[in-house]
C-alpha cells in the first residue's frame, strides 16, 4: 500500500516540478526581455526550447503510463492496475498538459511564441479534448487551477458536441472559438477543412502501416467472413437478440456450426449495408464494423450490427477510431441517431460505448416458445 501512494504522489510531485522547471526559463527570459536584441532573441530561443523538453517529457509520461489512459476511456485496464491508481496516474498526465498549455499561453502573451507556432499548441489543446475521461474530469477535477483563459478555451472545448457531427466542423469550431478568446486571427485561420481520408490517417498515426476503408459490393466477402467467424465466434458474450432474430444463435447462448458460411453469405447479400474493414501493414484484417441504414421512413437512423476487433490489438484505441469512422459517416448521411446492441453479459463493450457518448435506452426480453430450430 506504501509503494501504491508513493507512486501517486511521485506522479504529483514530477508534475509539479516540471511547471516549476518550465517557468524558470520563462521568468530568465523576462529578466533578459529589455536587454540587446541579439540576446533577447537567444532568451526567446532558450525559453522555448525548455518547453519543448518539457513537453517531451509528457510524451514519456503517456508511452509509460499509456494503460491508464486506455482504463480512463474504456474503463477497462490491460495491466490489472487498481482503478484508484489509474485514475492517479490518468489525471497527472493530464495536469502536465495543462500545466504547459498555460505556459505556451503566456510565451504567446510575451511573444516568445509567434502567432503560428501557438496555433499548433492549440492542435495539442484539441487532441486533449478529445479524451472523454478528460472531459469528465474537466470541470469536476482540473478547472479550478487554471487560468481565466485557459478556463475558457477548455470550457469552450468541452462544450462541443462530441457524441456525433462533422469532424471537420468540430475542430473548425474549436479552433475559431480559441482564436476569439485570445485575440489571435492566425488561430482561427490556421485550421482548414480536413478531407475525410486524411482525418483518417491522422486517426490512425499511432498505428503505423494500418488502413482503414470504408466497403459495398466490393467488400471481400469470403476474408471478411473468416474474421468475424474466428474473433466474433470466439465470444460467446456477444450474442445479443439480434443473432437469434438472424440465425446464428439458436439458443442464445452459443453459436451455430456453420457460423463462418453465413458470415459470407450476410456479406455477400448486403445491398443495404457498408462494413468497414482496418488492415495492418501485411494487408492482413484486424477490425471490421459493419454499418447499416435504416429504409426511408419518419427517421434517419444507422445501426452498427457488428464490431469485431482482433484480440492482440484490442486497448490500442482501434476500437473508438472505429466507432468515430462510423459516426462520422451515419453524420454526413444526416442519420439522426446511430444505434447498437451488445449481449447483456458483454459488460466491458458496455463500458466502451458508454465511455464513447453511447447510452442505454432499453432492455430487450425475449421467451422462448419452441424448440430451437434444427437447420443450420
Amino acid at each position: 500500500m506504501d509503494q501504491f501512494e508513493w507512486s501517486g504522489a511521485e506522479a504529483l510531485i514530477a508534475s509539479v516540478a516540471l511547471l516549476l522547471s518550465v517557468l524558470s526559463f520563462g521568468f530568465t527570459y523576462w529578466l533578459d526581455r529589455r536587454g540587446h536584441h541579439r540576446e533577447d532573441r537567444i532568451e526567446k530561443s532558450s525559453a522555448y526550447l525548455g518547453l519543448e523538453l518539457a513537453s517531451i517529457e509528457v510524451f514519456k509520461y503517456k508511452a509509460e503510463h499509456w494503460d491508464a489512459l486506455e482504463w480512463g476511456e474504456t474503463g477497462i485496464n490491460p495491466l490489472d492496475k487498481p482503478a484508484a491508481q489509474s485514475r492517479e496516474e490518468a489525471d497527472a498526465f493530464f495536469y502536465q498538459c495543462l500545466n504547459l498549455f498555460e505556459v505556451a499561453s503566456r510565451f504567446r502573451k510575451d511573444g516568445v511564441i509567434q502567432p503560428e507556432i501557438y496555433a499548433s499548441w492549440v492542435a495539442w489543446f484539441y487532441e486533449t479534448l478529445e479524451y472523454g475521461y478528460f472531459r469528465e474530469r474537466w470541470a469536476a477535477e482540473y478547472r479550478d487551477n487554471y487560468t481565466t483563459e485557459t478556463r475558457d478555451i477548455f470550457d469552450a472545448g468541452c462544450a462541443l458536441n462530441w457524441s456525433g457531427g462533422s469532424e471537420n466542423l468540430r475542430r473548425e469550431k474549436f479552433y475559431a472559438t480559441t482564436g476569439q478568446i485570445v485575440g489571435c486571427e492566425e488561430i482561427a485561420r490556421w485550421r482548414g477543412e480536413v478531407p475525410e481520408e486524411r482525418n483518417q490517417a491522422n486517426a490512425l498515426r499511432d498505428h503505423a502501416g494500418c488502413t482503414l476503408a470504408w466497403h459495398g459490393s466490393d467488400l471481400p466477402a469470403g476474408e471478411a467472413a473468416d474474421f468475424a467467424a474466428t474473433v466474433i465466434g470466439s465470444q460467446n458474450s456477444y450474442i445479443s437478440h439480434g443473432e437469434i432474430q438472424t440465425g446464428l444463435s439458436r439458443d442464445g447462448e452459443t453459436w451455430i456450426g456453420n457460423l463462418r458460411d453465413r458470415f459470407s453469405r450476410d456479406f455477400a447479400n448486403d445491398p443495404d449495408g457498408e462494413t468497414l474493414l482496418v488492415r495492418d501493414r501485411n494487408g492482413s484484417i484486424i477490425g471490421l464494423l459493419v454499418l447499416a441504414w435504416s429504409p426511408d421512413g419518419e427517421a434517419r437512423y444507422a445501426t452498427i450490427e457488428d464490431m469485431a476487433i482482433a484480440s492482440e490489438h484490442r486497448g490500442e484505441g482501434l476500437g473508438r477510431i472505429m466507432l468515430d469512422a462510423a459516426i462520422e459517416r451515419a453524420s454526413a448521411s444526416e442519420a439522426d441517431w446511430v444505434f447498437l446492441e451488445s449481449g447483456h453479459a458483454n459488460e466491458d463493450a458496455h463500458h466502451f460505448f458508454e465511455h464513447n457518448g453511447f447510452a442505454k435506452i432499453s432492455s430487450v426480453f425475449g421467451k422462448r416458445i419452441g424448440a430451437p430450430m434444427a437447420r443450420e
